[in-house]
């Protein structure tokens, strides 16, 4: 048995001979002409990837488990529930050294360069699996982040006495200083990580910290020995005590100066680590867009296959208004670890901001957007969105006083520097647009200020509706289309109606419902006239089915196709938005408020005149007609008898 056993260690110590470390087999001066070759496009992807291949499988056809590689370790699932998003997690953070010790990792500077590299070339060549994998593989072989607190240098006392000495031992800020000390010395002091180091200085301070750091912890353990002698001679009434303080308070001496030397070479270590954890969030991110095309594909994949019990009405609703595509819980997760890793790179708060937005995921939509204001340069082309997305989070909540503080921030904002108007709205909402992009912004912002009671912004009303007439005129003069500024001059004008409303001025205000009535029968002309071509269109696209089922006539064929294709649903379009402003329009309301309003002025002819319309309109409601008979009546015995009376008025009618 003893001769097995002897056997064994001397067999294993051979094979642990034989096996050659990262820095041993594989050429870093290769992969850097590699990397450059690729940079330059000095040779395809295909060929870079080929001879990254064969650099690595020096190292790896060492291991029998390894040298399938691509099937042994990490493998990328071709769906993304079950892509192994905890392992990244873990590959990155670590909370101590026991951690690292427990994971038996190798801290390879050349493989992580040569599977980045790898990564970047499959990611460039849109083969998402393969680059995923190589990143995964990259983050295996690099130094993980400390996931606690770094302490910070604190003094310790420089003449502590030998009984303080477990106190300061046993403080935590103490404790944790030790463990990021050893942290440091595990990660950066290991030995493939040493050999493969290429910066002169960084080793040397390296080597440095760990002979410091072994010399501060053998020291540390002698402290504690002086001490428990210390209180033996005290027990005893030995003559040691005064040679055990002095040699206490050398030694001591010696561990103060050794942490300061320590802190002070920590500096350029986690200068450097801070430069890694760059490197890493870089890699994330790209990660996090290559996720994020998985998600997506597999998300249509499951409307597809699930397409039949959308119509029918029992599958996920989400799946037909699109919505099921805005929550992509592996592109989230990874763009957060990014900013997690470098807070400080705008393009990761940005998307992720936007990713927030469309999960409509407001607690942490707000705290990204407050981490954007307090990092981003007042005047960077994306701070307007980004107030845009603050505003709708607290309008979402039910907080207006917080959304009036950041509107009147934006307006500030866009008023100070011009250049950021046209980035306001995303580029497909800024295409429909009828004004230019800071008259739909100050449309907004005078609107909102006008439904929460905050100011009237009536300046802004007036300039807008000169800016939409001018265009309706140009429109007409060219003899187009005017339905869609025709329906946002509505709109203006019904803003102004409420705030000449509020401010009792009661010409104004009959003046601007007056145009409000206009367009109500300009819409409703251009409805009847739609409504009339449209029956025109369809009897014509019979008559063509008629006629081309006893001949050919391919000009026939193209003027059906363009009817069925394109004018008649055109037309049903605007016919169906039509109807939908008039319905919308509350014209009872109207006709009744000016009927009412020339009561007070004491013009009783034109209120039944109002009243009269009022009763005659189809788009009145039962109610509104039955008090304009009513109020008809009365008016017309006051104009008889002169006996001034009341007239029926509607609840909360503002007087």
């Amino acid at each position: 048995m003893l001769k097995v056993l002897i056997l064994f260690f001397v067999s294993f110590s051979l094979f642990s001979q034989m096996i050659r470390s990262p820095s041993e087999v594989i050429d870093i001066d290769r992969i850097k002409t590699l990397e450059n070759q690729y940079n330059n496009q000095l040779f395809s992807p295909q060929e870079i990837l080929s001879k990254i291949d064969l650099e690595l499988s020096k190292y790896f056809e060492q291991f029998r488990k390894e040298r399938l590689l691509k099937e042994t370790i990490a493998s990328v699932p071709y769906d993304f529930y079950n892509f192994p998003l905890n392992k990244i997690y873990l590959l990155l953070y670590v909370r101590n050294s026991q951690d690292i010790e427990k994971s038996q990792r190798i801290f390879s500077p050349y493989l992580y360069r040569t599977f980045t590299l790898k990564g970047n070339i499959h990611s460039d060549l849109k083969q998402t699996h393969l680059a995923l994998y190589s990143y995964i593989q990259a983050l295996e072989y690099s130094i993980p982040v400390l996931d606690t607190n770094i302490p910070k240098k604190k003094n310790i006392p420089y003449k502590p006495t030998i009984l303080d000495l477990q106190k300061i031992l046993n403080e935590e800020d103490f404790l944790l200083t030790l463990n990021y000390f050893d942290y440091l010395d595990i990660t950066l002091g290991n030995k493939n990580f040493l050999e493969e180091i290429e910066n002169d200085l960084l080793k040397q301070n390296i080597l440095e910290f760990k002979k410091e750091f072994s010399d501060l912890k053998k020291n540390i353990l002698t402290l504690q020995k002086i001490k428990k002698d210390y209180y033996q001679s005290i027990l005893q009434n030995s003559n040691q005590k005064a040679n055990l303080e002095q040699d206490y308070n050398l030694l001591w001496e010696q561990c103060f100066n050794k942490i300061e030397n320590l802190w002070n070479l920590e500096s350029n270590l986690s200068e450097f680590l801070k430069q890694l954890q760059n490197q890493y969030s870089e890699i994330i991110f790209r990660m996090a867009n290559l996720l994020k095309e998985i998600e997506l594909k597999q998300k249509e994949r499951e409307r597809i296959l699930n397409q039949s019990s959308y119509y029918r009405g029992t599958g996920n609703q989400l799946g037909v208004n699109k919505t099921l595509f805005r929550n992509l819980i592996g592109y989230t997760r990874l763009l957060e670890l990014a900013v997690r890793l470098n807070p400080n790179q705008l393009d990761y708060l940005d998307l992720l901001s936007e990713q927030y937005f469309a999960e409509k995921n407001i607690q942490n939509g707000i705290a990204i957007e407050k981490e954007w204001f307090t990092k981003a340069k007042e005047d960077d082309v994306r701070s307007p969105k980004h107030y845009i997305r603050m505003i709708s989070y607290y309008i979402e909540s039910k907080n207006p006083s917080l959304s009036k503080e950041y509107l009147e921030k934006l307006y500030i904002l866009l008023e100070k520097y011009p250049q950021l108007q046209k980035n306001i709205f995303p580029e497909k909402e800024s295409e429909n647009f009828l004004l230019s992009e800071y008259d739909h912004f100050l449309f907004f912002y005078a609107s909102f200020m006008l439904n929460y009671n905050f100011s009237s912004k009536q300046d802004i009303f007036l300039d807008l509706l000169d800016k939409i007439d001018v265009k309706i005129q140009d429109l007409e003069n060219k003899n187009q289309s005017t339905l869609k500024e025709q329906i946002f001059k509505q709109k203006i004008l019904s803003h102004l109606a409420k705030i000449y409303r509020n401010q009792k001025e009661i010409d104004k205000e009959i003046q601007i419902l007056s145009k409000i009535y206009d367009i109500y029968l300009k819409l409703k002309d251009l409805l009847n006239e739609k409504i009339n071509l449209k029956k025109q269109n369809d009897i014509q696209a019979l008559e063509l089915k008629q006629q081309l089922m006893f001949e050919e006539n391919s000009e026939k064929n193209q003027r059906l196709f363009f009817l069925q294709k394109i004018e008649i649903p055109t037309l049903e379009q605007e016919i169906k938005t039509i109807k939908t402003v008039l319905n919308s329009s509350s014209i009872g309301f109207i006709l009744e408020r000016m009927a009412f309003l020339f009561y007070v002025k004491k013009d009783l002819q034109s209120s039944i005149y109002y009243y009269d319309l009022l009763n005659q309109n189809n788009d009145s409601t039962p109610n509104e007609k039955k008090r304009a008979l009513q109020n008809i009546q009365i008016l017309k015995e006051i104009q008889k008898k002169g006996l001034w009376k009341n007239i029926y008025l509607p609840e909360n009618f503002e007087r």
